[in-house]
């Protein structure tokens, strides 16, 4: 019940109310009224914690976390609670985390339209730098750069990955150092911040409830990284139930995903769009790469791919598009738990 991220304690009252006669046969000395009386109190609210709370949804969680230690330069890490489902009994967690944003709101706003009956959680995280480089991206757009780059059609040509990075033409070339500098800072602190992230998840503050974790940008990155420091620290399968990452600035490389998938129990998605290539410049121009799974599929087996090229045409619409895409997912509908030996097909789907 819990894996299927829903409020689990009603459903919990009604097996009881309906099993009630058989439990009392195998144990007497609770009689079946006793079971009645539970299923009782398992399907109010104060039940519903109550339920919860067995699976150690209680305490600040969180919300009260402090970090024990920080690492690198990391000034901010902090989770804030979204939506109503708080302190209801709720037997799944969600953690959402922005990487591209032009204030504060946007860490917030992308989040705030999706129904689901996880308590949600958003992961606020080095403000400061995020929207250095996303205003960075935004002025460049402004820029004579990318008036010809446009006029040049080199975008097409990062999308494409045929040629190597050493080979870009000279304006492209000259719009990645537009960009470099505050990129190359966002994306070492989201690395060390995904360190930190596994690091609350390997503590429990969660509780022993499953966990899903979805990443926009260089939050993909984050649960990313999350996931490979779970792999590099012992055996963790089981703490992530489903991950999304979208417009992710990360490798395909498969020996990178290869780990990261044997630490998700479900569904790892990978969702992209081939017409980001604002992306395409700035993660190819910092580490000299030729796949990136914000504007491709993952050839990995167990890897689900969702190609949102016709909604999204540039790497700040997914700010307005978040909850149409969350919803195209279907994260609200149950999937079997991901067997290795059997994966899911890795092939692009699109609505």
């Amino acid at each position: 019940m819990a894996i299927s991220g829903g409020l689990a304690a009603p459903a919990i009252a009604a097996g009881f109310t309906a099993l009630a006669p058989t439990l009392h046969a195998l144990v007497p000395v609770i009689g079946a009224s006793g079971f009645a009386a539970i299923a009782t109190a398992a399907g109010h609210t104060a039940g519903s914690v109550a339920v919860a709370a067995s699976f150690g949804a209680a305490g600040a969680g969180l919300t009260g976390s402090k970090m024990a230690k920080r690492i690198g330069n990391v000034k901010e890490f902090e989770f804030k609670a979204l939506g109503q489902n708080h302190n209801q009994g709720r037997l799944a967690v969600c953690i959402m985390v922005s990487g591209f944003a032009f204030n504060e709101d946007d860490f917030l706003k992308p989040w705030e339209g999706w129904k689901t009956n996880l308590e949600r959680y958003i992961l606020q995280w080095e403000t400061k730098h995020i929207i250095a480089l996303s205003t960075a991206i935004q002025d460049f757009l402004a820029s004579r750069f990318a008036m010809e780059l446009m006029r040049e059609g080199a975008m097409q040509t990062v999308l494409s990955g045929i040629i190597s990075a050493f080979a870009w033409p000279a304006t492209l070339v000259a719009a990645a150092d537009f960009i470099d500098s505050t990129w190359s800072v966002a994306i070492d602190r989201s690395d060390k911040v995904g360190i930190m992230l596994a690091e609350v998840l390997l503590n429990g503050l969660q509780g022993s409830r499953p966990v899903t974790l979805i990443g926009f940008s260089l939050g993909a990155r984050v649960v990313f990284k999350c996931l490979q420091e779970l792999a590099l620290s012992g055996n963790n399968e089981g703490i992530v139930e489903r991950a999304v990452l979208i417009g992710a600035p990360i490798s395909v490389n498969d020996e990178l995903w290869g780990p990261a998938r044997k630490m998700v129990a479900g569904r790892l998605v990978n969702v992209y769009s081939t017409k980001d290539w604002i992306l395409g410049v700035t993660f190819r121009a910092s580490l000299l790469t030729q796949g990136l799974a914000g504007i491709q599929a993952v050839q990995v087996p167990g890897v689900e791919n969702v190609d949102v090229s016709e909604l999204v045409v540039g790497h700040s619409s997914y700010l307005g598009l978040m909850q149409q895409i969350l919803e195209q997912l279907e994260l609200n509908t149950y999937y079997p738990v991901f067997s290795p030996s059997t994966p899911r097909s890795s092939t692009p789907r699109s609505k």
